[in-house]
């Protein structure tokens, strides 16, 4: 039913990811969904998380199963937010761990991944939501973007959750593309811990907060500047 109200209104679905464990049957409906919605457009949208090791080979897979039937490619890419669950549960299970060894290892995947689909974009109707708030990421995605003569709004868009990273998402906005922000809706009990996993998702958020308290402050001395040369004149 989401799906065929999200139809009717032009409006794209995206399926999030879960566990490695889970992954399995949720990519299946995925991609049976996909069959069926995405002849004409990339309306459904799987998640790629890119802190696994096995996520180019499922990219590469998943775009050679489109192309041979018929269907057109929907994604997100993400990092990855259940590291210490799957890392606790294929030792405790005695499995290889599915997760790569650090967050170099995951932002590596993160923009390989990226690159490949955003050359997939530029050959077919596929699209792409690349949802990350780092900023590394996003400064390649806008240069590939570029060196493919890929349009600014349609077919690649970027996403970050409310309230983090908005310094970026003004400046994509600003410069013409798709922006789009999360915002998590529901009891407290189910908001609360996936915001904790987007800050899990995103190690590095910490860092930068130094830096946006920065820019915040240096706004703020700008418009009060600017409210003060206007008193003067």
């Amino acid at each position: 039913r989401c799906l065929q109200y999200a139809g009717e209104r032009n409006v794209r679905l995206v399926i999030d990811a879960e566990q490695s464990y889970l992954e399995g049957g949720i990519h299946h409906l995925i991609l049976a969904l996909q069959s069926k919605y995405n002849k004409q457009g990339s309306w459904v949208y799987g998640t790629y998380q890119c802190y696994r090791k096995d996520t180019m080979s499922r990219v590469l897979r998943d775009l050679q199963v489109m192309s041979t039937e018929g269907f057109h490619f929907g994604a997100k890419i993400v990092r990855g937010a259940y590291r210490q669950m799957e890392e606790k549960r294929a030792q405790e299970m005695g499995y290889a761990n599915p997760i790569h060894d650090s967050y170099g290892d995951t932002c590596d995947m993160y923009n390989d991944v990226m690159q490949v689909i955003l050359e997939k974009v530029a050959q077919s109707p596929a699209q792409l939501m690349i949802a990350t708030h780092n900023e590394d990421s996003i400064s390649l995605a806008t240069r590939r973007m570029a060196k493919l003569c890929l349009p600014k709004t349609g077919r690649v868009s970027f996403a970050q959750v409310y309230g983090m990273c908005d310094h970026a998402s003004f400046v994509l906005g600003k410069k013409g593309f798709d922006v789009y922000k999360s915002v998590p809706c529901g009891p407290v009990g189910t908001t609360l811990p996936y915001l904790a996993r987007r800050v899990v998702e995103n190690s590095d958020i910490f860092a930068r907060a130094a830096k946006e308290r920065a820019l915040y402050w240096q706004e703020i001395s700008n418009r009060l500047r600017g409210v003060l040369q206007w008193h003067v004149q």
